[in-house]
C-alpha cells in the first residue's frame, strides 16, 4: 500500500490548542497566526521585524513544521506601549489577528495539537485501509520519538541531560525559549527514572 502526503501545504495542518483564558489586561499582545510554508522561528523574526521590536519579546507555545498549513499563537511583550501595526508581517500564506493582551506570554500555553493530514493517489487495497484505520480508532498508535524530538544523532538529549544534571538552564534568552522545553520534555520521557523528577527541580528552580 502506499500514499503521497504533504504535496501542497494544506495536506498537513496544524491547530494549536488554547487553555488559558485571554483576560484583556495585560503587556503581552497575543496573535493569532495563519501560515503556510513558514517555520515558527521565521515568523516570529518577521511579526519582530514589522513590530520594530527585538526577537526576544516574541514568544510562542510550540514549534510548528514549515511544510504545511498551520494555526498557532503568538504573544509580543509590550510594556507601556501601544499595540504596533504588524500590516509589514502579512503576505501571501499569512493571516494573523490580535487577542486581547493578558499577563503573561504565550510561551507553552497550548494545551494540545489538532492534526489534519490528507493523503492522495492511494494505491492498494481500499479494504486493508479501512481495516487499519478501525483498529487505529479502537486502540490507537504508539508514540513515537524521532529526531524531532531527540534532534540528529541525539544532539538534543545529550544538551537535555547536561542542563538537567547541572540544575540550570543556558544563559542565552533565546536558548532558554527552546532547551528549557527540551529540558523538561525529553527529560520526563527518556529511560531514565530520575528524568521527571530533574526536569520539576529545573522547572521551579
Amino acid at each position: 500500500m502506499a500514499v503521497r502526503a504533504e504535496a501542497v501545504a494544506e495536506d498537513f495542518q496544524v491547530d494549536e490548542v488554547l487553555d488559558i483564558p485571554l483576560s484583556g489586561e495585560g503587556e503581552h499582545l497575543w496573535l493569532w497566526v495563519e501560515k503556510r510554508n513558514l517555520n515558527t522561528e521565521e515568523a516570529a523574526k518577521r511579526i519582530a521585524r514589522a513590530a520594530g521590536v527585538p526577537l526576544k519579546m516574541i514568544s510562542y507555545a510550540g514549534l510548528k513544521d514549515r511544510q504545511a498549513l498551520t494555526r498557532q499563537w503568538f504573544s509580543l511583550h509590550l510594556p507601556g506601549k501601544s499595540d504596533p501595526d504588524l500590516a509589514a508581517a502579512e503576505s501571501d500564506g499569512w493571516r494573523s489577528s490580535s487577542a486581547p493582551g493578558i499577563s503573561v506570554s504565550c510561551s507553552g500555553a497550548h494545551s494540545a495539537n489538532g492534526f489534519r493530514l490528507r493523503l492522495t493517489e492511494l494505491r492498494g487495497e481500499h479494504a486493508a485501509l479501512d481495516e487499519r484505520l478501525e483498529r487505529i480508532k479502537a486502540s490507537g498508535v504508539p508514540n513515537y520519538f524521532g529526531l524531532q524530538r531527540f534532534g540528529y544523532e541525539g544532539s538534543n538529549l545529550h544538551g537535555a541531560r547536561h542542563f538537567a544534571a547541572k540544575g540550570e538552564l543556558p544563559g542565552s534568552a533565546t536558548c532558554v525559549r527552546g532547551c528549557f522545553r527540551l529540558v523538561v520534555v525529553t527529560c520526563s520521557t527518556v529511560c531514565s527514572p530520575n528524568g521527571l523528577g530533574m526536569a520539576a527541580g529545573i522547572r521551579h528552580g
